[in-house]
């Protein structure tokens, strides 16, 4: 039996999952980024638990994530290390943007966590009630925007990660299309893309790989966390069906039997509640300030 370990962002849990599927008699433990600080007092003790495992997977990341250093701080220590890429895709939901307080430099959360809808923001800066706002989410908006053209920027995003070219991630864009859409959110890929990186993590550590399919089997860890809706017009533009406008809610943790979902009105009125509560004044999101600044709507 080996001992595998994956080490990255919030697809961590989602890559264990896959990786147990494909090697059910290896052992496999998940270090997402933010518990290396926290699991770890220091640098040392979190490498010599690293150093256990036959094989590290692990995501790239930089100064700002662990306070003892990067991911080549791991991958020189350990005996053998195979990174993969993480899988951000904007095409699918344009809308998603992060907001900062401005004195507190500290992320702004609505009724959907961390993701804020820019047209939401831009309606509450401006002004107008919520009604309004609310009429702004159709097709000639998105157009002026340039919410449906952002396949190729999406694309061109995805393959400059180093992984790009040892996974064929050109090729698997387009064959992960073909399902349909391939995510939950701009930064949070469905189980598919997962399972196919995966199989290509354990071929290249050199193992045999099985060509069932996961999707039947593996379960979607990040279907708990927020799932952003795919608009209408973004749908039709990419030829699929099954657009709409429901926002479903981070359940993590949550000691709730059924998952919270929210209408459009409901979510675009809960985020001016937030807005509110804090105060135009201590909001900051560049992409809604460039477009009130250069008259985009």
């Amino acid at each position: 039996m080996k001992r595998y370990v994956v080490v990255g962002n919030c697809q961590a849990r989602g890559v264990g999952r896959c990786l147990q599927f494909y090697a059910p008699e290896h052992e496999v433990a998940v270090v997402p980024l933010w518990e290396l600080g926290q699991n770890f007092p220091d640098r040392a003790s979190c490498l010599e638990y690293l150093k256990q495992f036959d094989v590290v997977f692990l995501q790239g990341f930089g100064p700002g994530y662990w306070s003892h250093g990067t991911s080549d701080t791991i991958a020189e220590a350990v005996k053998r290390t195979v990174y993969f890429p993480s899988i951000t895709f904007a095409a699918y939901h344009p809308d998603i943007v992060y907001v900062v307080h401005k004195k507190a430099r500290s992320l702004l959360t609505t009724p959907m966590g961390d993701y804020h809808s820019a047209l939401t923001l831009f309606g509450y800066l401006k002004g107008y009630s919520a009604e309004r706002t609310v009429s702004l989410f159709e097709r000639s908006v998105f157009q002026r925007l340039g919410y449906l053209d952002l396949w190729k920027t999406s694309s061109d995003e995805l393959l400059r990660s180093p992984e790009a070219e040892s996974y064929q991630l050109a090729s698997r864009i387009i064959a992960w299309s073909r399902r349909g859409s391939f995510m939950n959110s701009s930064v949070h890929p469905k189980i598919a893309p997962l399972l196919d990186i995966t199989k290509k993590m354990l071929i290249l550590a050199g193992e045999d790989v099985c060509d069932e399919d996961g999707n039947a089997f593996v379960r979607d860890d990040l279907l708990d966390a927020a799932v952003w809706p795919l608009y209408p017009a973004v749908a039709e533009r990419y030829g699929l069906s099954g657009g709409g406008y429901t926002f479903k809610r981070n359940t993590y943790d949550a000691d709730k039997r059924w998952p919270e979902w929210l209408t459009l009105p409901a979510f675009v009125q809960g985020s001016y509640d937030c807005y509110e509560a804090l105060g135009k004044e201590n909001i900051e999101c560049s992409r809604v300030e460039q477009w009130i600044a250069n008259g985009t709507l």
